[in-house]
């Protein structure tokens, strides 16, 4: 039987780690996210199962890696499939209340739909949404999928009179992924997840209810209202992580990121020639501070929703906070993911906290954001589906290899050292690459070992521990080098 207590799952989207203060950040604070962090257990070095929001939802939700979910990236593969066992499917058919307030994203996006002047039909995507397990679902599926997509958010929008407004912002690239929310601070589409996350809590029984609070922010574009500006210094702000001539070396897949290209990056969307090399410091002033802005907006909203949590619950509940994935933020002069899988991008935050407050502990054992989801279940009581996770109750298991991937993106942990293997190729990049990190010398990821005859040895025992893991889907452990090859599960 369950134990009938309260989860409450909190995420946000694209959040660096270094923009939280409990995790460094220097130009402003993070008072809510520190003091749960403060009454947690606090994982230190946890990484999501993929760069890319589609795949690492399901992943949270499943503790499935995206190879045995088939949902491989926000646009190929799978959506998620509602025969997988998942915190909706297992809580629901235990007497939970499924509630989501926010962004879902567990279907692909059509992105070659999308219009710059048109905000198309979602009703068929909330459908799916909700015939996942989910009884009550306040949808804002994506800072830009608001402008795109109908969904409740846009509604709201439309209903307020800035649906419009908002959608040319998005649809505006000389902005640069910045932009002045035009409507009051409460319509914003965070404080509007908060508002509903807090509606959502106040309304819920007293026992047996799961709520997660999927933020969009502090996603891009970035649209933090102006009245936040001022809680951020950023002269204050740890310096971006640089290194003058990283990105002569051909041997490094965002190359093409930096000097332009077919392939990049997302911020080279918004940038001269595509090459984030024509972004300078005052553009990147501006950058950050909107997006540490976005980041205190959320700390306020989660505060908000913690205190309802306590007021409503009392004790009776636990709370897992995290993100999907990360953003480069500047490091490396570059801003978005789209298949990098640097530590900016793979690190994510995770803070398990129990009913009344538990223990607090900081772990900086390695764990993956699979581990939510049988970790859940073992602290409410309930049977762990077969799953790839590994409960973080009890002592913390380290893990001899971390892994993330993607579609034509992959990376693999072992101990000091990182394999990243990347083939782009399919959109556009001009080759595959194999790229190599010492972590404990190279922590910012700079120097590309692989190209060094003498790490021979390193990279060969790292490719077999990579091709070890295909195996069992009928791949020859191949490396996407030299034309495309790819595995076995994205064929299918």
């Amino acid at each position: 039987m369950p134990n009938n207590q309260n989860l409450l799952l909190i995420t946000m989207d694209e959040l660096h780690l270094e923009a939280l203060s409990c995790h460094g950040a220097t130009s402003h604070s993070t008072p809510n996210i520190d003091r749960l962090a403060s009454e947690s257990r606090w994982f230190t070095n946890a990484q999501t199962a993929s760069p890319l929001c589609l795949p690492s939802r399901v992943s949270i939700a499943t503790g499935l890696y995206p190879h045995s979910t088939k949902s491989i990236s926000n646009l190929n593969g799978t959506s998620m499939d509602k025969k997988l066992d998942s915190l909706f499917s297992v809580l629901g058919s235990n007497g939970y209340r499924n509630s989501v307030a926010g962004k879902c994203h567990f279907v692909r996006v059509p992105y070659a739909d999308v219009s710059g002047n048109l905000t198309k039909e979602y009703t068929h995507v909330r459908d799916y949404y909700t015939s996942l397990g989910i009884d009550r679902l306040y949808l804002n599926d994506g800072n830009a999928v608001s402008a795109w997509y109908y969904d409740d958010y846009a509604r709201e929008l439309d209903e307020a009179g800035l649906l419009d407004k908002y959608r040319d912002e998005v649809a505006d690239r000389s902005n640069q992924g910045i932009f002045d929310f035009p409507g009051p601070d409460y319509m914003h589409p965070d404080c509007r997840v908060g508002s509903k996350a807090v509606e959502m809590i106040e309304t819920s029984g007293r026992e047996n209810e799961f709520l997660w609070v999927s933020f969009s922010g502090p996603h891009y574009p970035i649209n933090t209202p102006t009245s936040y500006l001022e809680r951020v210094d950023i002269t204050k702000a740890i310096p971006r992580h640089t290194r003058d001539g990283e990105w002569e070396d051909t041997s490094k897949a965002h190359r093409e990121s930096y000097h332009g290209g077919s392939f990049g990056a997302d911020g080279c969307g918004y940038a001269k020639d595509r090459a984030q090399k024509s972004f300078d410091e005052v553009y990147w002033d501006r950058w950050r501070l909107r997006y540490f802005a976005n980041v205190v907006l959320l700390d306020d909203q989660i505060g908000k929703i913690l205190t309802a949590a306590k007021e409503r619950w009392g004790d009776n509940f636990i709370t897992v906070f995290t993100a999907d994935h990360g953003d480069l933020a500047g490091n490396h002069s570059l801003w978005g993911k789209n298949g990098a899988v640097y530590e900016d991008v793979l690190r994510v935050p995770l803070m398990i906290r129990d009913v009344g407050g538990g223990r607090h502990e900081r772990i900086d054992t390695r764990v993956s954001t699979l581990d939510i989801f049988p970790t859940c279940m073992k602290m409410l009581g309930l049977p762990i589906p077969e799953c790839e996770g590994i409960s973080l109750v009890g002592k913390t298991v380290e893990r001899d290899i971390l892994l993330s991937e993607a579609d034509y993106c992959f990376s693999m942990n072992k101990g000091r050292f990182k394999l990243a293997i990347l083939d782009y190729q399919p959109y556009g990049a001009r080759e595959a690459y194999t790229e190599l990190y010492d972590l404990e010398n190279d922590p910012h990821e700079f120097v590309n070992l692989a190209i060094d005859p003498n790490n021979k040895d390193i990279l060969d025992d790292m490719l077999r521990e990579y091709a070890k893991i295909y195996e069992k889907y009928n791949y020859d452990g191949t490396i996407f080098l030299k034309g495309g090859v790819r595995p076995y599960w994205y064929a299918k």
